[in-house]
């Protein structure tokens, strides 16, 4: 139900903004991760799917990618960079996956990271921060930049009890 309503009020404020931003160029990166080895999810692609095409509708130019490990999801953030360099105008970011948050700093998990992985230190090696994806969109000089992540939020700490069997 949470994600019906945010989906709605995505729909509303992006509607609201083609009419605020209608001659300004719409860049979104729409990045799904459902196939991992441990812990499969079964929406991300889905979502991912329908937002890029709700998106398009929206006259946004929609880079679409699902199931990434970390080199394409660098590699993503950087063809988004790139163009929203180019075109100056609104940058979107949505991520539909697993996600991890230690030392105060968030983290996407990519395709091929397993839970016991995540559970070692240090983690930005294994994993993309969300800070990498921020500093991509303020650094293209856009006036303005979205992001959505809708993905879990787990520390280091109950992965690690995972591991180990716990309930």
């Amino acid at each position: 139900m949470l994600k019906l309503i945010t989906s709605v009020l995505l729909g509303l404020i992006l509607t609201y903004s083609q009419s605020v931003f209608s001659a300004t160029p719409r860049t979104a990166l729409v990045i799904g991760n459902a196939a991992y080895q441990e812990g499969p999810l079964s929406a991300p692609v889905r979502d991912a799917r329908a937002l890029a095409e709700v998106l398009r509708k929206l006259d946004f130019q929609v880079i679409e990618r699902t199931n990434l490990d970390l080199a394409q999801m660098k590699q993503a953030i950087g063809e988004f960079h790139q163009i929203l360099s180019q075109r100056l105008g609104v940058g979107l970011f949505y991520y539909s996956g697993h996600g991890i948050q230690y030392q105060n700093q968030n983290y996407l998990i990519p395709i091929g990271t397993s839970q016991s992985l995540y559970a070692t230190y240090p983690l930005p090696k294994k994993n993309l921060a969300v800070n990498e994806v921020l500093a991509a969109m303020n650094s293209a000089g856009n006036p303005v930049n979205l992001v959505f992540l809708d993905s879990c939020r787990t520390s280091p700490e109950v992965v690690k009890s995972w591991a180990k069997g716990q309930a």
